[in-house]
Order: C-alpha cells, then sequence, then structure tokens
C-alpha cells in the first residue's frame, strides 16, 4: 500500500504552509481528503479554516490548536518545522499528494465493483455495475488531471483552437449550417409524438455518417434488427418500405434491394435490438470501439423505453437516470449521441414544445441540443418541421425537410436558412 500514499510528501505541503503564513496553500488545489495521514489531514482543514478565518498560523498560535488532534502536538509541530521546505519546490510535493489520492480513488472504485461483481447474479447488473464503477474512475481521473495551473489551462485552450471539435455532417445541409453537425462529445435529443419521425431520423443519420466513413451505431429498444434492416433497404434501394413489408415485389424491386444490400454491408454500421438499459449500450458501444475503433455516431432509440435498475425510483426519476447515462457516454466514448424521445400526448396536433418531453425535464437540462419534430399530417403530410429549441453551441430555429415515408428517406429542400419558430 505504500505506492499509494506519501506522508513525507504531505508534510513538506504542510511545512511550507506554516513556513509561508498560508502563502503556498493553494498550490496544487490540494484538499483536505487528499491526505492519507490522519493527523496530516486534520491539519491541513485547520490550516485551511485559520486563513479563511483571517488567523493566524505562526508555530506559537497553532500549539494549542494541534495539541488537540491525535497524533499531532508540540513533538509533530517541531519535526515539522525542521523540513526546510521551499515554496518553490512545493507545487512539485502537492502534484505527488494529489497523484496518491488519485489513485486511492481510482482503486476504490475498482474494489467497490468487485464486491457488487461478486453480489450480483444477472448480466444486466454486472454490466450496470461495471459502468457505474466505470464513471466513478473517470471522475477521480478528472480529478486529477483538474488541478493544473492558468497556463496549462490556457495550452489545452489553444491546442484546441488548433484541433477544433469533430463534427460528424448530418444529411440535412440546412441543419449543418446552423449546428455544424453532430459533434464528439454532445447529447442530441430529438423529440416527436409517435408516427412523424423521429425513428427515421436516428436512420437517416446513422446511413449518412456510414457513408461518410464515421461508424455509427444503432442502439434500438424499439424496434427489431429486422425492422431497422428493412428500412435501411428502403432508404438506400428507394424501395417501397410497404411491399417490403406486405410482399408483391417486382423484378425492378428486387434489382434495387439487391444493389442496397450490396451497398449497407460494406458500410461501418452495427446494431442492436438486444439492449435495454444504458450500461447496456455503454459496453456494446465500449466493445465496438475496442474491437473495430472509433465511434462516430450512437443513436439511441427510445429514452423513455429503457429499463432501470431501481424500481423503486419514480419514472421520472428513471428517465433522469437514463438522460445523466447518456450525456456521460458522449464525453467518455467522445461520441455524438442521439437520444430519440417521445413526447406527451398533449404535443398532438400542435408545434411541440420542450416542456412536452415525456416524462422529465432532465432530457431537457442534460442535452446540449433539443430538436422537436412536427408535422401536419392532413395538410402538409410530406413536410417534416425539424425545431432547434435548445442549443448551448450556436442558433435556435427550425428548418423544414422534405418526408417520404414511402422510401424512408427524409431530405433537404431547396436550401435556405433556418427559420425563426412561430
Amino acid at each position: 500500500m505504500s505506492d499509494l500514499f506519501n506522508v513525507d510528501a504531505e508534510r513538506y505541503v504542510l511545512a511550507a504552509a506554516v513556513g509561508s503564513a498560508g502563502r503556498t496553500l493553494s498550490v496544487g488545489e490540494l484538499r483536505a481528503t487528499d491526505f492519507y495521514d490522519e493527523p496530516n489531514r486534520r491539519v491541513f482543514e485547520i490550516l485551511l479554516a485559520r486563513i479563511e478565518a483571517h488567523e493566524p498560523i505562526e508555530p506559537t498560535a497553532l500549539l494549542p490548536v494541534l495539541a488537540a488532534v491525535p497524533g499531532a502536538g508540540v513533538e509533530w509541530l517541531a519535526k515539522l518545522l525542521e523540513i526546510a521546505a521551499v515554496p518553490s519546490s512545493v507545487g512539485y510535493y502537492a502534484e505527488i499528494v494529489r497523484a496518491k489520492a488519485t489513485a486511492r480513488a481510482i482503486l476504490t472504485a475498482s474494489q467497490r465493483v468487485a464486491q457488487q461483481v461478486r453480489e450480483l447474479d444477472d448480466d444486466a447488473d454486472m454490466l450496470e455495475a461495471a459502468n457505474a464503477a466505470s464513471q466513478s474512475m473517470l471522475s477521480a481521473a478528472q480529478r486529477g488531471r483538474a488541478s493544473q495551473g492558468v497556463v496549462d489551462d490556457l495550452r489545452d485552450v489553444m491546442d484546441g483552437l488548433e484541433n477544433p471539435t469533430r463534427y460528424v455532417a448530418t444529411p440535412w445541409p440546412d441543419l449543418d449550417h446552423a449546428i455544424g453537425g453532430w459533434a464528439a462529445g454532445r447529447l442530441y435529443v430529438i423529440g416527436a409524438r409517435p408516427g412523424i419521425g423521429k425513428s427515421l431520423i436516428g436512420v437517416c443519420a446513422q446511413l449518412h455518417a456510414a457513408r461518410h466513413g464515421n461508424r455509427a451505431f444503432f442502439a434500438s429498444v424499439e424496434m427489431s434488427k429486422q425492422e431497422l434492416y428493412l428500412r435501411m433497404i428502403a432508404n438506400a434501394g428507394k424501395v417501397d418500405h410497404g411491399k417490403l413489408q406486405r410482399g408483391g415485389l417486382n423484378d425492378d424491386d428486387w434489382l434495387r434491394i439487391a444493389t442496397a444490400e450490396d451497398e449497407i454491408k460494406h458500410l461501418p454500421i452495427h446494431v442492436a435490438d438486444d439492449v435495454q438499459r444504458p450500461a447496456e449500450i455503454i459496453a456494446r458501444a465500449q466493445g465496438i470501439i475496442r474491437d473495430h475503433g472509433p465511434l462516430g455516431l450512437l443513436v439511441v432509440d427510445y429514452v423513455q423505453l429503457m429499463t432501470s435498475n431501481s424500481p423503486k425510483q419514480t419514472r421520472q426519476e428513471q428517465v433522469a437516470e437514463f438522460s445523466r447515462s447518456l450525456k456521460l457516454a458522449a464525453k467518455s466514448l467522445n461520441v455524438p449521441v442521439i437520444a430519440l424521445a417521445q413526447l406527451n400526448r398533449d404535443a398532438v396536433g400542435r408545434r411541440p414544445a420542450m416542456s412536452d418531453l415525456r416524462e422529465s425535464g432532465a432530457l431537457e437540462q442534460d442535452a446540449d441540443l433539443v430538436m422537436l419534430l412536427h408535422r401536419d399530417n392532413d395538410e402538409h403530410p410530406d413536410v417534416l418541421e425539424m425545431m432547434v429549441a435548445k442549443n448551448r453551441h450556436g442558433t435556435t430555429g427550425a428548418v423544414d425537410l422534405y418526408f417520404q415515408g414511402k422510401y424512408q428517406r427524409i431530405e433537404s429542400m431547396a436550401p435556405k436558412a433556418l427559420k425563426a419558430v412561430q
């Protein structure tokens, strides 16, 4: 266990703080919990509290306070003062303390998941536990990286300017002009009532991404693989989707089907219809990345159909958990995640609003971008209005798309600027 803590480094940080009248306490942005040794941790807390209260931390002022700390006291303070701490070297020792704390946090998370796995029998429960542990370890690692100074932070920003966010183009140039495309690490929530076209949006987005060399994963909680592939064949071959379902195909249809099949089988596409929980989807995505390389797009259809390991939670709490998991997945996998969602019944017959997102306001809060779909089946059944209702990184508005349900296609109309939502 000695490689998981360094008491000497902890004491050096404390000695420098006492010797500098507290001026070095902020170096490394350490927390009391970063200290492994209990007396060291308690003394660090005392020093922070006294600085905040504008109280002196010279040895004579500290002695009465340290007398009440188990393991500290006169002898402990005398040994601390023997350390010839140089303020300019504090950063080096603070980094050691922080790194050891990060290692302990990661070890604790791994031990927790090991214990959970021993107690669980269900594979899905194990995936949930593993995903929770991986997020804990990721948080610990990010905590380790969070302590860099302004110079390092600015360097990261400048590096980002030289290497801008990676975008995957949508199938619709008008939309790309407004939002830039699907950006890695972001969560896109697309909401609609049943039958409006939200699943088809996901299918079109997946095909377009794959056709441009971006590996795409469609996690279907609603439709079977067969249904999804029939939609892709209709789209790629411009084959009547109704005929594919009920029969009556002619020779020309079969030729188009063969052409579509040949295209689809060579695309970097992955489809799963046996995933129900966020952990299962994330685990499958991680497997694809491990075996085939980076993902360019992840589509989940649809959020409210996912199941939870916490049946005692309300449905709103469960959907909020799904939303957080998908946002974390976008960041940890560095992939744009399109989460299709169903809207409340109240949205029938009118343009929807973000408040119509069914069963959870967390979807609206967690999403980087929310798009709502509207189609007037009576007056303009072939016009699909896509409203950008929320956009953290750009503008809002709406674009009209050409809905071709017969061929499972959604295409751009004549190029035009994003219109304002009425």
